[in-house]
């Protein structure tokens, strides 16, 4: 799906979430992913199968995730497929930090971590080299 751009748009549009250019869409899909993993493991740290310590570390990622432009882009309409105290989790979450910690996350050309970069493209170069 990831590698069809027609498929991922429509994927995303007949869940209600919002869709624009294909590197936007999968963006958007690979948090709604994130998002399945952190559910699961509030769920667990709920049910008491996760420690508190491993809690606050994925908390501290849910946070972080909350905090993405493209999160909050797709949080309304994902809402509703969460289990109501997950999803008052995030919405604590994001009341907690409001707008002022908001963050845009550019997106990486597509040969980011090849060995040639995209000329005055200084984040991947810096991809790049934190890949090696």
């Amino acid at each position: 799906m990831i590698d069809d751009p027609v498929l991922l748009e429509w994927h995303l549009r007949a869940r209600g979430y919002p869709t624009s250019s294909h590197e936007e869409n999968k963006r958007r899909l690979y948090l709604l992913v994130r998002l399945e993993a952190h559910e699961s493991n509030f769920l667990a740290w709920q049910q008491k199968l996760l420690n508190t310590e491993t809690w606050a570390a994925w908390e501290r990622l849910l946070r972080a995730d909350t905090r993405i432009k493209e999160f909050r882009d797709v949080w309304p309409s994902a809402r509703q497929l969460y289990v109501k105290s997950f999803a008052e989790e995030v919405d604590r979450l994001i009341v907690d930090d409001g707008n002022c910690h908001m963050v845009q996350i550019p997106l990486l050309a597509s040969n980011a971590l090849s060995e040639e970069p995209v000329a005055g493209d200084e984040t991947a170069v810096t991809a790049r080299r934190a890949a090696e």
